[in-house]
This record gives structure tokens, sequence and C-alpha cells, in this order.
């Protein structure tokens, strides 16, 4: 690291000299693998979360449902009345389940392979940068030589437009541990 924007990048990045010549090398450092270790285990956390909430949600109408189930003289009348309503409000919270978990193992299986292999992909090019809007939310993305990236807006603001980077990442989870100013190219 030799220019004021390499030390930038190591800054919003959080790696250190050691990680980058480790990272060349095409292996993650035990300091990186520790890193890893803990935002996989933050995940593990919001995925039990969201499927405590999950179960709450879907408690609900099941609970409504046997409320109405309860024998009264309007039993009848009360299933029929919120039938749509539970049965509804079960489908979502099942899809929305669904989903988080679906996508929970996915990430979790590609965070296990990353961690298991401890290896570092690595591409260099030109880089270009775009913002955009998704799902009513702001996304950055980089890409260089082909290879694209979702960054957080700090990273962004590291990089310049067009500018050409050695950058360094996990294969399977595409997360970005180092990158540096291509010297040989300018």
């Amino acid at each position: 690291m030799t220019t004021s924007n390499d030390q930038a990048l190591a800054d919003v990045l959080n790696f250190t000299e050691a990680d980058l010549l480790a990272n060349r090398e095409g292996r993650m450092t035990e300091r990186q693998l520790e890193l890893f270790r803990r935002k996989r285990v933050g995940m593990r956390i919001r995925l039990f979360f969201y499927t405590v909430f999950t179960i709450a949600i879907t408690a609900i109408p099941v609970t409504f449902l046997l409320i109405a189930l309860v024998p009264s003289s309007r039993s009848l009348g009360n299933f029929l009345l919120m039938l749509p309503a539970i049965l509804a409000t079960g489908a979502m919270a099942a899809l929305f389940w669904y989903a988080l978990i679906t996508e929970g193992k996915g990430d979790s299986l590609a965070y296990h392979s990353d961690l298991k292999e401890g290896v570092v992909t690595h591409v260099t090019g030109q880089l270009t940068k775009a913002t955009f809007v998704q799902s009513r939310e702001r996304v950055w993305r980089m890409t260089v030589h082909y290879e694209e990236f979702k960054i957080n807006k700090k990273i962004f603001s590291c990089f310049e437009q067009y500018g050409f980077y050695h950058v360094y990442y996990t294969p399977h989870t595409r997360i970005l541990l180092a990158a540096e100013v291509a010297q040989d190219t300018m």
C-alpha cells in the first residue's frame, strides 16, 4: 500500500498489510477468518430472531382460529368471518419464513464454504461505479472486469470511477477483503 487512496481502502475494508500480502497469495489470514466467523454468527442470530418473529406472527391467526372454534352460539359465524383473514395472515407469514430460511440457508452455506476453504479470489481491471434504487433502497455497486459487487456507501466513496484496481474477495459470499490501486496499469 503506497498511496493515500490505498490507505483509505485499508481503513474502510479493515485490512492490514499482512492481510493484503496473504490475499495476494490467494488465502485469508487468521484475523480475516476470525472477522468472517463473527459475521457468520451475527447472520445466524438475525436468522434466529426472524424465525421467532415469523412464528409469533403465525401464532396470531392460529390463536384466533382456536378462539373461533370454542363452542358457543356464534362460533361457526365467527369462524367463517375470520377464516379469510386467518388464512391470509398465515400464508403471508409462511411465505416470509420460507424466504428467510432459504436465503439464510444459502448465505450460511456460502459462509461455511468460504471459512472452510479460506481461499481468496482476485480480479484486476478498470472499476466502474453505479448507484440505483431497488425496492425503495439505494444500492451501490461496483464492477471490475465484469465482476460485480454490491457494496455500501462508505466503500463506494473510496474507489475512483474508472480507476484500475486489484480487488480481493471471497469466492462464495463475494465479500470484499482488500483492494489496492493497480500501479502496473498506470
